[in-house]
C-alpha cells in the first residue's frame, strides 16, 4: 500500500521477515527516491503485534500527518484485523481496540448495507462503536467527527458533530440504552460527493478526551444519475 505526503515524499507499507516471522512495516522515500533516514528507523519502521504472521494490507494519511496501516494478524483460531497508527516522524502511537459495525442507506433503498447511491441521492452512514472505557458509560464522547477520502487516500469531506450547520451536514452519536454501544449516523445532501468511489470512516474521542477511536474504513460508490 502506498501514500503520498503533502511534501512529495512517499510512504509505502506491507511487511518485513526476520526469524520469528512477519511483522508491519512501514518505509517512507525522498522526492528522488531515496530511502528517507529522518523517519523511523534509517527510513523504516516496524510494528509487531506479538504473532509470527503480521502484514499491513491498506495505508491512510490522516489530516494531522500521522498514519494508519491496517492489515491482519495471526491467531490461534486464524486471522484478527490489525490496526497500527504513526507518527509523521515513523515513531508508533498507542493503539486502542474498536469494535464497530457498518452500514449505510440512500434514498429509494430498503437494504441497511446499501453502498452505491445515486449523486441525486442523500446518502445516510451508519455505524456503531463500543467503548470498553468503564468511566465513559452513558458519557457523551468528547467529539465526533466523520471523513470521507478518495481511493487515492485524499480527504474530499469532513463532518464535525459539534459543527453541523443543519441535519444534512453533520454527524451524530446515541447511546445504545444504557451500553457503552454509540449508534453513528453520517448525513451528505444530494450532490456533496461527487461520482466516484470513496472510503468512509469515524473518528471519535471518548469521554475522558484520553483517546482517539476510529473505526473501520469501508467503500461506498456514487453513481452519475
Amino acid at each position: 500500500a502506498l501514500v503520498l505526503q503533502p511534501d512529495g515524499k512517499l510512504v509505502a507499507a506491507g511487511y518485513t521477515q526476520d526469524d520469528a516471522g512477519y511483522d508491519f512495516a512501514l518505509a517512507r522515500y525522498n522526492i528522488n527516491g531515496s530511502l528517507d533516514t529522518a523517519f523511523g528507523a534509517g527510513g523504516m519502521m516496524i510494528a509487531d503485534f506479538g504473532s509470527p504472521d503480521d502484514a499491513a494490507a491498506a495505508l491512510v494519511l490522516q489530516p494531522d500527518g500521522k498514519l494508519v496501516a491496517a492489515g491482519y494478524t495471526a491467531t490461534v483460531d486464524g486471522y484478527d484485523v490489525a490496526l497500527a497508527r504513526f507518527q509523521g516522524d515513523g515513531t508508533a502511537t498507542a493503539a486502542r481496540t474498536l469494535t464497530t459495525t457498518k452500514t449505510s442507506t440512500g434514498s429509494g433503498s430498503d437494504s441497511p448495507e446499501q453502498r452505491t447511491f445515486l449523486a441525486t441521492d442523500p446518502i445516510a452512514v451508519r455505524g456503531a462503536y463500543y467503548d470498553p472505557n468503564d468511566a465513559c458509560l452513558g458519557v457523551n464522547p468528547v467529539s465526533v467527527k466523520f471523513f470521507v477520502f478518495n481511493l487515492a487516500g485524499q480527504l474530499v469531506l469532513g463532518k464535525n458533530r459539534d459543527a453541523g450547520s443543519a441535519p444534512t451536514n453533520t454527524v451524530t452519536n446515541t447511546q445504545i440504552g444504557t451500553s457503552k454501544h454509540q449508534a453513528l449516523v453520517a448525513s451528505m445532501a444530494p450532490g456533496e460527493l461527487l461520482p466516484g468511489a470513496y472510503k468512509l470512516v469515524f473518528r471519535v474521542q471518548d469521554c475522558a478526551s484520553t483517546e482517539v477511536l476510529v473505526s473501520k474504513f469501508y467503500t461506498i460508490r456514487v453513481l452519475a444519475p
